[in-house]
């Protein structure tokens, strides 16, 4: 009996093994298989690969940063360059769910094609690895994986699962005709799920296709649709926002400040609740009365402590309400204040640069004007709304300004030319006195702030216990101090090359205190305006004051033309580029009052008749036309005024307007450079909407280059390039724009014949196969650490690519390791971005002593061939980053 029962404990435990094995097999699809692949799909793998990517998502939505001056994105999802930080973390969910497909899909026997559904995690795990794809930002390999679960799978919820992450997708890559054709699909279904969860998803997605191509009215209902089924609160904040701001973006101001008051009610984080209490503040409607409340809160949020980082939004919206109360003054000081406490929001900083702007161009204040369009265009994101528009806008006030401080300085230097050389001397030598007296008085601030910094650090680190010795950068105080220093010094200054250069593309600095905004004062006035012409650089001698003092009949009458050339260049950029006739007829008859025979009599007679008529003073218009059509009777203008058609018959005539343009360009020529001008002015009034008019413009501004000064050129070309941006015409006008940048930075020059070289040597192709290489000096670390470091990093981070570690010697004195290889440029320089942020990585190297660079595989040969570092470096410059 006891042997019996030996034998049936045995043969349990063969069949138990045998079962075991057998069920473990892929191509069986029995009641025993299916349950033994599901329960271990779904708790060895899927179970894992998904707390894996709900963690890391976790991490993305802690990090996000939301820029609340657009409207935010409706999911919180990573970009291009915070996804490589967390590459290792989604490649363990790829990599985990990869083996779960690959242990426990059923196929058929013969075919061995998978059987959907047999294994009810499969999907899941697809979708998973569809995820963590679009995650990492390799949204074709997550479109593709979602797409596969939709047409394999046949059950509602894997199909329309796939259809709305694919959606997501396709809204990401911009594909939005795809987007919108499986909305269609999924809205005329019949087997869509009705459970909240997908109702919810469906329309938060749908929401997000229309917030992405900007079709803002469509959000409305999805985004109401979507808050309604959501419960998840922080998820709910966010999704009311967006709608609030959708309402704000469509002008319905009552509904947007209706829903940002919901926001802070859902326990948003504390920058979005924040943001929806100032964008509240700012929709206030001053018909509606109680400024005073919300005054009174906005100054309560002033002196919270949790709101230091968020003073300068808070001044913003103050200066808004004082706006609208028309309180200009108010406004405007509280503009300088949010400027002073802006420190990192360099987005909030454009902004209140901007609506200081545009405060003094309302004004109109145009100096004012174009010093704050300058600081703004310092710190506004390229992509920004209105970019272009502020742009066009600056570089317009940057010209008028140009010509004003003309205007300005042939004045002064006309005043000084009829003086005594006494009285000429002791003006010189009190302008001289003023600067040495304010370069002390600031020389004593500097010394006064730097010891109370430093008494600051000192009280700090007694306190703290630290040491006094700590480096400079360690110390907030010191740091702060630095900074303060250098933005009174140098004002708001962009991160680039040449940034102490004044003249670069501005006509002045920002002006940061209203105070001291008297740009007219004929000292400084002479002094800035000098500095343009006179080699002399040292304002404290005289002869960079008197260097260009008319003193001959001569000079005066060359003094005379720059003024009369600048008078009619603000005039007209008045008329056309500004939209103020009122400054524009005041600048002409100026012109006319002070020069009545100048050159641009005719012209200014014409713009003023053409002027006052669009201004409907019919007095004024007839008093200019009667006066052109009596001192010029048989001119183009003449002709135009008594016969209205002339201009229309003219554009009709293309023999006329070729033979017109043949003879502009004769005069160009012969070196005729402002009748050519006037010429090309003539043409844009009466051939406007001739095919040759890109030659015209583009002419116009060769003869700006000839007759003005290369900031003048340089902007005439750049609107040539804007205003016919499909025309041939476009591309001589960036050529020449590149020849004046190089002219600006001559040491560019120098190397403008290696690269050529350089690019003849090496080809830059984009699809290609890649290697990412760091060259190292001999000697000059731990080579084998190194490489040890560098393997565990492609582990942790790069687990899914194929790519490998190698080392040569390049020459005697380097040694170089490549990493093989990378399918096109875009995926080496994610690998090249990935190992450069990683600051540890080149612990045990020196620093200095080491190159890293993306090659293709064609100029890997050439490279270790001719093994001309420095050469490579440059065309990697160049190509790459």
């Amino acid at each position: 009996m006891k042997n019996k029962n030996h034998y049936y404990i045995k043969l349990s435990l063969f069949l138990f093994v045998t079962l075991l094995f057998s069920a473990c097999k892929t191509n069986k699809n029995t009641f025993i298989h299916r349950g033994w692949h599901n329960m271990t799909a779904r708790y060895n793998g899927y179970y894992y690969s998904n707390e894996n990517i709900k963690e890391t998502v976790k991490k993305v939505e802690k990090a996000n940063k939301d820029d609340f001056s657009r409207i935010i994105p409706l999911f919180i999802y990573t970009d291009n360059v915070s996804s490589k930080s967390y590459y290792s973390d989604f490649d363990k969910t790829i990599k985990k769910s990869s083996i779960v497909i690959q242990r426990h899909t059923i196929t058929e026997k013969k075919s061995k094609k998978e059987i959907p559904n047999a294994c009810k995690w499969i999907d899941d795990n697809y979708m998973l690895i569809g995820k963590a794809h679009f995650y990492k930002r390799d949204l074709f390999s997550a479109l593709e994986a979602f797409e596969y679960v939709a047409k394999i799978y046949p059950n509602p919820e894997s199909k329309y699962n796939g259809m709305l992450w694919s959606i997501r997708t396709n809204n990401e890559i911009g594909s939005f005709s795809l987007s919108e054709a499986s909305i269609d699909e999924i809205r005329n279904a019949t087997d869509f799920p009705t459970d909240r969860s997908f109702q919810r998803e469906l329309a938060a997605v749908t929401a997000d296709f229309y917030l992405k191509r900007a079709d803002y009215s469509p959000s409305i209902r999805q985004l109401t649709k979507a808050i309604a089924l959501t419960r998840n609160k922080p998820t709910k904040a966010r999704y009311t926002y967006v709608l609030a701001q959708v309402y704000e973006k469509l002008g319905d101001k009552q509904k947007a400040s209706q829903y940002y008051g919901m926001v802070p009610g859902l326990h948003p984080s504390y920058d979005m609740a924040f943001s929806a209490q100032i964008n509240r503040a700012k929709l206030y409607d001053i018909s509606s009365g109680g400024s005073k409340i919300i005054k009174k809160e906005l100054n309560k949020m002033l002196h919270d402590d949790k709101n230091i980082e968020f003073q300068d939004q808070i001044y913003y919206a103050l200066a808004d309400i004082a706006q609208k109360e028309h309180d200009i003054p108010l406004a405007l000081s509280y503009l300088g204040k949010s400027l002073k406490e802006s420190t990192s929001n360099n987005t909030q900083k454009a902004l209140s640069y901007l609506k200081r702007a545009d405060i003094y161009f309302e004004k109109p204040d145009y100096k004012n004007a174009q010093a704050n369009y300058d600081s703004t265009m310092t710190f506004l994101p390229k992509d920004y709304v209105d970019y272009a528009i502020i742009d066009e806008k600056k570089r317009s006030l940057t010209a008028l300004v140009t010509n004003l401080n003309v205007i300005s300085l042939e004045d002064s230097l006309q005043r000084m030319g009829k003086m005594t050389e006494k009285e000429r001397n002791a003006m010189v030598e009190k302008m001289i006195s003023k600067i040495e007296e304010d370069e002390k008085a600031k020389e004593e601030e500097r010394l006064n702030q730097n010891n109370n910094a430093q008494l600051n650090t000192t009280t700090t680190n007694t306190t703290s216990g630290e040491v006094s010795s700590a480096w400079y950068f360690y110390n907030p105080a010191t740091v702060s101090f630095g900074v303060g220093a250098f933005t009174k010094k140098w004002g708001a200054r962009k991160l680039e090359d040449n940034w102490r250069r004044s003249e670069k593309d501005m006509v002045g600095n920002a002006i940061n205190d209203d105070n001291n905004n008297d740009l007219s004062d004929s000292a400084q006035t002479l002094g800035a305006g000098t500095s343009l012409v006179s080699k002399t650089k040292n304002k404290k001698v005289k002869g960079f004051y008197l260097k260009n003092v008319p003193r001959t009949p001569d000079a005066f009458a060359k003094s005379d033309i720059k003024i009369v050339d600048a008078y009619y260049n603000v005039g007209s950029i008045y008329k056309e580029q500004l939209l103020n006739n009122q400054k524009s007829v005041e600048t002409f008859e100026e012109l006319l009052h002070r020069f009545p025979e100048n050159k641009y009599k005719l012209n200014s007679y014409y713009q003023l008749y053409r002027t006052y008529l669009a201004m409907e003073n019919q007095t004024k218009s007839d008093y200019y036309k009667n006066l052109l059509l009596k001192d010029y009777p048989d001119s183009d203008y003449a002709t135009i005024i008594k016969n209205p058609s002339y201009g229309a018959d003219i554009a009709a005539s293309k023999s006329q307007v070729e033979k017109f343009y043949t003879e502009t360009y004769q005069l160009y020529v012969e070196s005729n450079y402002l009748q050519a001008f006037e010429n090309c002015k003539k043409a844009d009034s009466i051939y406007s909407k001739n095919s040759l008019m890109p030659k015209f413009g583009f002419l116009k501004a060769l003869c700006i280059g000839r007759t003005q000064d290369i900031n003048a050129f340089e902007i005439a070309l750049t609107q040539v390039a804007v205003k016919y941006p499909k025309d041939p015409v476009k591309e001589k006008a960036i050529e020449m724009l590149e020849m004046i940048k190089k002219q600006k930075n001559p040491e560019k020059t120098a190397l403008a014949d290696t690269t050529v070289a350089i690019k003849v040597k090496f080809v830059f192709k984009e699809d290609a196969e890649y290697y990412c290489i760091i060259v190292i000096e001999n000697g000059k670390g731990d080579l084998n650490k190194f490489k040890t470091k560098l393997s565990d990093c492609n582990a942790e981070s790069f687990s899914t690519s194929d790519i490998s570690i190698s080392s040569i010697f390049l020459d005697i004195t380097h040694q170089m390791v490549s990493v093989k290889s990378f399918d096109g440029k875009v995926k080496a320089m994610d690998y090249f971005s990935v190992i450069n942020s990683k600051k540890d990585l080149f612990n045990d190297l020196e620093k200095g002593t080491y190159q890293t660079f993306v090659i293709s595989a064609e100029n890997y040969t050439v490279f270790y061939k001719d093994k001309n570092i420095s050469d490579y470096q440059q065309f990697f410059s160049q190509n790459f980053k």
